[in-house]
């Protein structure tokens, strides 16, 4: 995924975004669908669900720029934020709920059933995609705007170019750095720290994803410019988590880490919602595939260096250092998004 995921989101700007993401649900959902019978006679052998999990990851790779192109498509410039925060909250409740009915259909029928429902859901996703009305293809968009450049390396190179996109996939890197952590922390200053059992990592954990339902539920009624998230928002959400990130290392008892856990989880969704948004309004239609696939790549090495780091600044100084290191580098992106570098760079954001 980390190597495939720039030249999927190159594939999205030449192609129908709708269709690919039709066909792609079709295919993430039948290498479910093989492994139901295979599960239900018990020949699902551990070399095969590595088999299924590589060709998940592979054709999942397609998703992530093309719907979020796609998202930019459908949506004017005074939507996208509303569109953004209910897709934020739906993917936090499908979060909070998955595990759960997942764990009920193993408990009622056996894995095969959780392997069919997976399946059905794909499904379900490729039709309800069907009812979305057609928009132009980016290539139509470059036909219309012959000077664009159409290589794959070429594009890379321009977006690269660009100060308010190349600050914009630096803050979102360095922000994945420094939340990433969490996961690997959290679980390690619950059982080290705070010496509590699973129950409590589980109410954080949920608590977290709770946070980030209620902070998207929030932002839906609300439409701010660019320059806004930019000096204000993702500031304020950025030194929110440092708030929260040092609340949590300085936690004496679970309840005082079930608050921290909760505000991260506000703050977090905010600072995620101002910068997709942010970087919805500021690419450019034939680059958008391109930009988001470059984005996930990004994220996704961000954040496996970023828990690696932290594992092992954990075992050498603390869980508490640690988090408070978190806390202490999560303001210079903070400082860094309200800079006048970036406001400067929203004056050449358009409507499409």
């Amino acid at each position: 995924m980390l190597l495939l995921a720039p030249f999927a989101g190159n594939i999205a700007d030449r192609l129908n975004r709708r269709l690919l993401l039709i066909i792609v649900n079709f295919l993430m959902a039948l290498p479910l669908a093989i492994a139901v019978p295979a599960c239900w006679s018990g020949r699902l052998s551990v070399p095969w669900t590595y088999v299924l999990l590589f060709c998940l990851s592979t054709i999942g790779t397609l998703k992530f720029p093309a719907a979020n192109a796609l998202l930019v498509d459908h949506l004017t410039m005074e939507q996208r934020q509303q569109g953004n925060a209910l897709m934020q909250s739906t993917y936090s409740i499908s979060r909070l709920l998955g595990p759960a009915i997942g764990g009920l259909l193993l408990a009622w029928g056996g894995t095969w059933l959780g392997f069919l429902a997976d399946a059905l859901s794909f499904i379900m996703a490729a039709l309800i995609l069907f009812s979305l009305p057609a928009t132009q293809t980016p290539m139509e968009a470059l036909a219309r705007a012959p000077g664009q450049q159409q290589g794959f390396f070429p594009n890379l190179k321009a977006m690269w170019r660009e100060p308010l996109l190349r600050d914009l996939l630096t803050l979102t890197c360095v922000g994945q750095f420094l939340t990433g952590p969490i996961v690997v922390l959290l679980p390690i200053l619950v059982e080290r720290v705070l010496d509590a059992g699973p129950q409590a990592f589980g109410t954080m954990s949920s608590l977290i994803g709770v946070g980030a339902v209620l902070s998207g539920l929030g932002m839906l009624p609300r439409g701010f410019s660019p320059h806004t998230l930019l000096r204000l928002t993702l500031p304020l959400a950025l030194g929110g988590i440092a708030i929260a990130t040092a609340t949590l290392a300085a936690s004496q008892g679970v309840a005082m880490a079930a608050v921290a856990s909760l505000a991260w989880g506000v703050c977090d969704n905010i600072a995620e919602l101002s910068l997709l948004t942010i970087t919805q309004k500021a690419i450019p239609l034939d680059r958008r595939g391109l930009f988001f696939g470059v984005l996930g790549s990004a994220i996704m090495a961000a954040r496996q260096i970023g828990l690696a780091t932290a594992g092992l600044v954990a075992d050498a100084v603390g869980t508490r250092v640690a988090l408070m290191t978190c806390a202490a580098l999560l303001l210079l992106p903070a400082l860094f998004s309200a800079t006048r570098k970036l406001e400067k760079g929203t004056d050449n954001v358009t409507a499409d």
